[in-house]
């Protein structure tokens, strides 16, 4: 066999449509094609979604997209009465077409991608295919079409655990649907040549579910993106502690303990997020403003003494967000409840964990530590995109002469 030279990336969210989910492969299809690998994309076209904030990091990558149809009602938590009865009228439709979990974005979209995979295939004629989930369909549809394509080398990235998480649905599915989508899930892992997850832990319970097939299961980790750190932007007033990204549910009253604290001690704080922030607890110390380029953000950070960090409930092991804030070299204050990741984030001395239920209290502890923080470098550079692509790269470059 000649050497790589042609990847497709199977991915239901990619830019410049799309939210978060597009993130990792946009990074990583950027910097494999600058390595002087081609690329292309199948995706799904999410017209009402353009606004990503990495469209610019896949210019001059060829996206093919295929016509999407999940209802639109889905795609967030209604508030407003009608929007409710919408949802749920929505969710009974898709309950009823589907066997699997019914919130997962491309269930109905079967034949619409297998048919767009088999020209691009053709046409493209890759010797390597990568499909990444969630939504985990997509990976499944994916392997049911690999037995026509045995000569190519495939890998399967699941950003995301599939019938142990939390996310669309899986955990309140019926013994029924969940066994199906453990039969999807048990496909993929003995179709394709590799499968990745982001952390140690998601490997090691993958593992445990596919034991025979242990040897093709290893750690692709989230990344910073060295681009996304260079800014020429000058900062005036930074702020002393800095967040950006969405504000979780559940995190209410410590957002409101967190202005008064910031008010009582002087502290600057500064939040950049889309979501809703009660604005009555804004004051002279704590404001929320509207979201930055990802440039402009890590600039702030930068020039800022802490940066902050909110732990979601259901994120054991880690955030995409949390490396490139370390990267960007100043102590976290993570805040949120207890976990493997606020452990992590202790051990390796990458900041302070503060307890959201005594918040007050330990956030006194954790201001003024700065002055003694040392970045911990040699843990950021094990998660640079140029270093995780490149040991991706090795991988599949061994994969494929090997096959």
């Amino acid at each position: 066999m000649s050497g790589l030279k042609r990847i497709l990336i199977v991915a239901y969210s990619f830019p410049p449509q799309g939210g978060i989910g597009g993130r990792r492969w946009a990074k990583f299809a950027k910097k494999i094609q600058r390595s002087g690998y081609e690329v292309e994309v199948i995706a799904a076209d999410m017209a009402d979604e353009v606004n990503s904030p990495w469209a610019a990091d896949v210019a001059g990558i060829s996206v093919k997209r295929f016509k999407t149809t999940f209802p639109t009602s889905l795609k967030k938590q209604p508030t407003k009465l009608v929007d409710k009865v919408k949802y749920r009228m929505a969710l009974r439709k898709m309950v009823l077409k589907t066997k699997g979990t019914p919130y997962d974005r491309a269930a109905l979209d079967q034949w619409a991608f297998r048919s767009l995979f088999r020209q691009r295939m053709e046409a493209f004629n890759p010797d390597t295919v990568i499909a990444t989930g969630a939504p985990f369909d997509l990976l499944y549809f994916t392997a049911l079409e690999l037995k026509n394509y045995t000569r190519v080398l495939s890998l399967a990235d699941l950003r995301d655990p599939w019938v142990n998480g939390s996310a669309f649905g899986y955990s309140a599915l019926s013994q029924k649907r969940l066994e199906i989508e453990k039969e999807k899930e048990a496909k993929v892992i003995d179709a394709f040549d590799r499968a990745t997850m982001p952390w140690p832990e998601n490997i090691e319970e993958l593992k445990q579910r596919h034991p025979n097939h242990a040897e093709k299961l290893s750690v692709l980790p989230h990344f910073f993106d060295e681009d996304d750190l260079k800014s020429e932007s000058e900062i005036t007033n930074p702020p002393d502690l800095i967040y950006g990204g969405a504000i979780y549910e559940g995190l209410r009253k410590a957002m409101a303990e967190l202005s008064a604290f910031s008010l009582e001690r002087k502290i600057k704080t500064e939040i950049r997020t889309g979501s809703q922030v009660d604005t009555s607890i804004q004051n002279d110390f704590f404001n929320v403003l509207p979201p930055l380029s990802s440039k402009d953000f890590f600039a702030r950070v930068k020039a800022s003494r802490y940066s902050l960090l909110f732990l979601p409930e259901g994120k054991r092991y880690g955030l995409t967000k949390l490396y490139e804030l370390v990267a960007c070299g100043n102590p976290i204050v993570a805040i949120g409840k207890e976990s493997n990741l606020s452990e992590s984030i202790e051990k390796n001395a990458l900041g302070s964990f503060v307890r959201a239920d005594h918040l007050t209290e330990d956030l006194a502890k954790a201001i003024g530590k700065e002055k003694s923080f040392e970045p911990n470098q040699e843990w950021s550079e094990n998660y640079s995109l140029s270093k995780v692509t490149s040991d991706l790269m090795g991988l599949l470059k061994k994969e494929f002469h090997e096959k």
